[in-house]
């Protein structure tokens, strides 16, 4: 991505990533529940592509909100600390609504249904990608950073 991303649009490089993303999400969790060694260096194979995936989408938001006025990077950041918080608390709702004390499967309950959460949300991200293109604010400034990199 260091060398060809610049020759890449972010719609390009966001939309295969949140899906990427949206999809380890769902098979993590059932992977994980395999259990053994199979299913250890299953989810290995798996976090390893959920994090060359990740790093893609992180960096081109990053990118993405560096070509928009100085408070949208904030409100970017904001919202990176705010889902870090909101998905522990839910994290710990999905403990209290299946204690693993009533049945010893609440464990993979409350975490397939926290993955399948996130996995909802990031395929909105990648909905709310496809939107950006439509948005005039959006596309004049995502366009100058375009022509930026067309340039380099």
């Amino acid at each position: 991505m260091i060398i060809y991303g610049t020759k890449i649009s972010i719609a390009k490089k966001l939309i295969p990533s949140f899906a990427a993303l949206a999809l380890s999400m769902v098979i993590i969790p059932l992977v994980a529940n395999i259990g053994g060694a199979t299913g250890f260096y299953t989810c290995d194979v798996l976090l390893l592509l959920f994090g060359l995936a990740s790093g893609v989408a992180q960096g081109t938001t990053f990118v993405a909100a560096a070509a928009f006025p100085p408070e949208y990077m904030a409100a970017v950041m904001f919202g990176n600390g705010l889902s870090g918080i909101g998905t522990n608390l839910l994290r710990g709702l999905t403990l209290v609504i299946f204690p693993s004390s009533k049945n010893e499967n609440n464990e993979f309950y409350g975490a397939l249904a926290l993955y399948l959460l996130a996995a909802f949300v990031l395929g909105m991200c990648s909905l709310a990608t496809v939107c950006l293109k439509k948005n005039e604010f959006a596309v004049f400034y995502l366009s100058k950073l375009e022509a930026k990199s067309a340039t380099d």
